[in-house]
């Protein structure tokens, strides 16, 4: 999986931060990025 730029990462942050359902996206996107890199981790464990 590619790394993501500073310039994607501003402009996801902008369009969650004007959001209506910001709060809503940030959590999926956070528990996405935890259960992925949870994933990950047990992967690496193998």
């Amino acid at each position: 999986m590619s790394e993501i730029t500073q310039e994607q990462l501003a402009y996801f942050k902008e369009a969650v931060a004007v959001s209506p359902k910001a709060d809503a996206l940030r959590n999926a996107v956070t528990t996405n990025g935890i259960l992925q890199a949870a994933r990950d981790y047990e992967d690496d464990e193998r």
